[in-house]
């Protein structure tokens, strides 16, 4: 346990008789609320009582304390080389996880938050208003900014009585810009005043998209690590409904007011990242016609300033629409309406919680961009009866049924996408929308635009739902380059959209191919009985089932070959058939397992040796059961995972999970050799031709009628078997628990002693070593030990009672022409016959006892002269 439940106590006696204060749950190891709700609006449900929150950090996890103008605030002060704590007021005071300080203080009144700086340079912040820190006792381990001396807990440096703040200390680290606050304020006066490019305000959107609203009122708001990341998010949402980059910046500005946002490089790159990376279609009134006249209801009419743009010539125009939307004056929404002849907003009085996902109304036709009104200029190009009518209305469902009659599409029904059957190909594939507006550019021509385009994904949607489950529903059908595989029998069929396949790997079946290079390849690089578990782990990927719940690790120093066996799997699928999420990532990104869905494997070279704080996620993806999955700005769905689990590391990373379930989820391959020289470039090239690949699938094949057959891979160990095996290759406290150390009620080992035995062990074995403050905490979890104060040498030394450490495995030296056994001293003239010994001396000790120190006798020769006899 690394948190420190003792300085958690010293907090408490010193909060005033009747302080109201309010603990709240922070993940283990980390900063972030542990609670997947929003704590403004939750905040009584979520608080902990100080009981609770002293049992959270008694189990290791992490609490935090909120400021509010009534209770406490925190001066939070970074950077103690350049602030000296004696310029503030003295108080209790708590060192931070890098080495910074946090003065609590009684507030008096302060509701804002501000930068703190000395000198032009940010020191901190005065925490007063709804922000929290870290109580003392928490930990999370320190990262590259830390200072000298960080351990990573918040310990209570100062254990004083916390005083009221005196304002006007603080205020003289508060650096006023004039110019930026005048900023600041016109920003504020205009904040109604941001609208996007259809002349919607930002105040109507914030009333039907609560998770912006949130955005926007909370710098830092459940689920989101850092206010970094809440930035991004607020950005993606600001983008999606319409507001241009100038508008989004000065939004952030105005809402999401602090340090960061302040700074125009910051929010250039921010920006421009977030523009960049977004995915999917940003908002559009003809997709979406419901919530768009809800908007402009909320809203109760445009800003007359939008007028100012407008056009003499559609003056014309005014009076068109009816009811209430009299009231919108900008152009720019207004051609939406213009042919709806009853009150669009007597079916709308309701305004919250509204779908943001597409509406569609069948009851209210909306004509965009002007068609059979005014508003549409005349026609240069002659339009094709087939897609219009005698009047040149548009007729989408013409166009729709044209182009399904060419290529056959799906949408799924949790997530509206649409999917097309690629005939080349032989499988149904993604993006079935880009193929449609392809067609609909190819008939239409010049009279193509986004609302007719829309008009027509929007009919193919509706008359093409299905479930997901219908794809890829014959496990025992795969897709090859010459046909569909039935892996069962081996049978090879032709192409049909009836299999419903969404997977193809790029490899021919021939039943005659073999692959010599493979195989020789995986006998320089593997164990000779781990070769049988690669070829049945090739066939076990091919099946769309996690029948046996095992992840693959493989291990093994660096040039190794396991990079180059993880890149022949992937040639082997289709890097398209195959992701990329490390395995910490699967448990800490909440869209992360999304990217495993349609996959067959998951493969990740080189983990880091960062440590397993949770495996919930992966013992789902590896145990056929249901998880929920999200993507950005896309409705979530649900799927079983059938992408094999396949990492590389030269560590296995530490697991905070010490469960049966989690051990016996894994087979471990290690690679033993290294090839230090004469590597061939051109490897993966001659592993992976076609008469290769088709080799290796047969190989694959008879891998999996082994799995289907057995139940089980080749390579069967026991829980306990696996638990040590992990263990050992993840912790080497552990392996050196395991190798060196025997329980002994009655015997002691100094702890200095102890630790230095183990920096040798791992030296020897080429482990990584841990600190020494590490190596003892980690001890504990392995063995049972107690605190010992042992005389030795007449002086008191710190001890661990109940171990000791074993005799070291006797080895043949090599000593003066003599092999030497390193136990018992005894020499043999050949290394045969001193391993001989060796090996015996296992079954039968006596034959091999440590030597004694002997005394030589030492003969005084000084006396005799040269030439004189002794």
């Amino acid at each position: 346990m690394t948190t420190k439940p003792s300085e958690f106590v010293k907090l408490l006696e010193r909060i005033p008789q009747g302080g109201e204060v309010a603990f709240i749950p922070i993940v283990e190891n980390g900063k972030e609320p542990d609670t997947p709700v929003k704590i403004k609006d939750n905040l009584e449900k979520i608080k902990l009582t100080a009981s609770e929150a002293l049992r959270r950090l008694q189990r290791g996890q992490n609490v935090g304390i909120y400021a509010f103008p009534g209770g406490l605030c925190f001066v939070d002060v970074d950077r103690p080389d350049i602030v000296d704590l004696s310029e503030f007021p003295e108080t209790f005071t708590v060192k931070t996880r890098n080495g910074g300080f946090q003065l609590y203080y009684l507030n008096t009144g302060v509701e804002r938050n501000f930068i703190l700086k000395k000198d032009g340079e940010k020191i901190g912040e005065l925490r007063a208003n709804w922000q929290y820190v870290l109580v003392p006792g928490s930990h999370v381990p320190p990262d590259g900014e830390a200072f000298d001396g960080a351990t990573g807990v918040y310990e209570v440096v100062r254990d004083a009585e916390i005083r009221p703040l005196d304002f006007s200390v603080v205020k003289r680290f508060i650096e006023e810009d004039k110019k930026g606050e005048e900023e600041k304020a016109e920003r504020k006066v205009h904040s109604s005043g941001f609208t996007n490019h259809f002349g919607i305000s930002l105040e109507a959107i914030l009333k039907v998209d609560e998770k912006l609203a949130e955005l926007l009122s909370d710098l830092q708001p459940a689920g989101y690590p850092s206010r970094s990341e809440a930035d991004m998010a607020a950005i993606d949402k600001l983008w999606y409904w319409g507001f241009d980059e100038s508008t989004i910046r000065d939004i952030l500005r105005q809402y999401r007011a602090y340090e960061k946002t302040e700074r125009d490089d910051y929010l250039d790159h921010t920006i421009e990242k977030a523009i960049t990376s977004f995915v999917g279609e940003r908002f559009n009134p003809v997709r979406k016609p419901q919530l768009f006249l809800k908007l402009c209801k909320i809203q109760e009419g445009l800003s007359k300033g939008a007028m100012s743009g407008v056009r003499e010539e559609n003056s014309e125009n005014k009076g068109k629409i009816q009811g209430d939307v009299n009231d919108v004056r900008d152009v720019r929404v207004s051609h939406y309406f213009k042919a709806i002849e009853v009150d669009p907003f007597s079916r709308y009085k309701v305004y919250s919680n509204v779908d943001i996902p597409d509406i569609h109304d069948h009851s209210v036709e909306i004509t965009p961009n002007g068609e059979n009104s005014n508003l549409t200029p005349d026609m240069e190009v002659e339009i094709s009866a087939e897609f219009f009518d005698e009047k040149g209305k548009f007729i989408a469902k013409r166009l729709a049924d044209k182009i399904m009659s060419q290529v056959k599409f799906v949408t799924l029904t949790d997530t509206s996408e649409v999917w097309y059957y690629d005939a080349k190909k032989g499988i149904w594939r993604p993006n079935g929308e880009v193929i449609i507006e392809k067609l609909c550019e190819e008939y239409l021509g010049e009279e193509a635009n986004r609302y007719r385009v829309n008009e027509v994904i929007g009919h193919i949607q509706r008359s093409t739902y299905v479930d997901r489950s219908i794809f890829d529903r014959n496990i025992n059908l795969i897709a090859v380059e010459n046909g569909v595989l039935n892996l069962q029998t081996g049978e090879l069929l032709p192409f049909s959209p009836d299999y419903y396949l969404t997977v193809k790997i790029p490899v021919k079946y021939n039943p005659e191919a073999d692959c010599p290079k493979i195989k020789q390849f995986l006998k320089e690089i593997l164990h000779e009985e781990d070769i049988p578990v690669i070829f049945e782990l090739f066939g076990f990927c091919l099946y769309r089932r996690y029948f046996i719940h095992k992840a693959f690790m493989f291990v093994g120093s660096g040039r190794n070959g396991k990079s180059t066996l993880i890149n022949l799997l992937k040639a082997f699928l289709g890097p398209w058939n195959v992701s990329n999420i490390p395995l910490q990532s699967l448990n800490d990104n909440r869209f992360a397992a999304a990217e495993l869905y349609g996959k067959l494997a998951n493969t990740f070279a080189d983990l880091s040796n960062e440590a397993l704080t949770s495996t919930g996620i992966f013992k789902v993806l590896t145990g056929e059961d249901t998880i929920d999955a999200e993507r950005k700005f896309k409705n979530p769905f649900k799927f079983t995972n059938y992408a094999k689990l396949i990492f590389s590391c030269n560590q296995l990373p530490l697991s905070y999970d010490d469960t049966d379930a989690f051990f016996a989820r894994w087979i471990i391959i290690n690679f033993p050799n290294q090839f230090l020289e004469n590597a061939d470039r051109n490897l993966i090239q001659k592993l992976t031709t076609e008469e290769e690949l088709s080799g290796l699938l047969n190989l694959a094949l008879i891998g999996l009628w082994r799995l289907m057959e057995n139940g089980d891979f080749s390579k069967g160990i026991s829980i306990e078997e696996a638990r040590e095996l992990y263990l050992r290759m993840s912790d080497p406290v552990a392996a050196f628990v395991m190798d060196c150390i025997e329980i002994d009620s009655d015997s002691y080992v100094p702890k200095k002693d102890l630790y230095t035995t183990f920096l040798e062990y791992c030296r020897k074995n080429k482990l990584p070593t841990v600190s020494e403050n590490t190596f003892h905490k980690r001890l504990i979890r392995h063995v049972n030990v107690e605190d010992y104060r042992p005389k030795v040498g007449g002086k008191r030394v710190t001890a661990w009672k109940g171990i000791r450490l074993k005799e070291p495995e006797p080895e043949v030296l090599e000593e003066e022409g003599f092999f030497v056994c390193s136990r018992c001293g005894t020499r043999f003239l050949t290394e045969e016959e001193a391993v001989d010994h060796i090996e015996q001396a296992r079954e039968w000790p006596e034959i091999c006892q440590p030597k004694q120190d002997v005394e030589e006798e030492v003969i005084d020769l000084t006396g005799f002269m040269k030439g004189d006899e002794p």
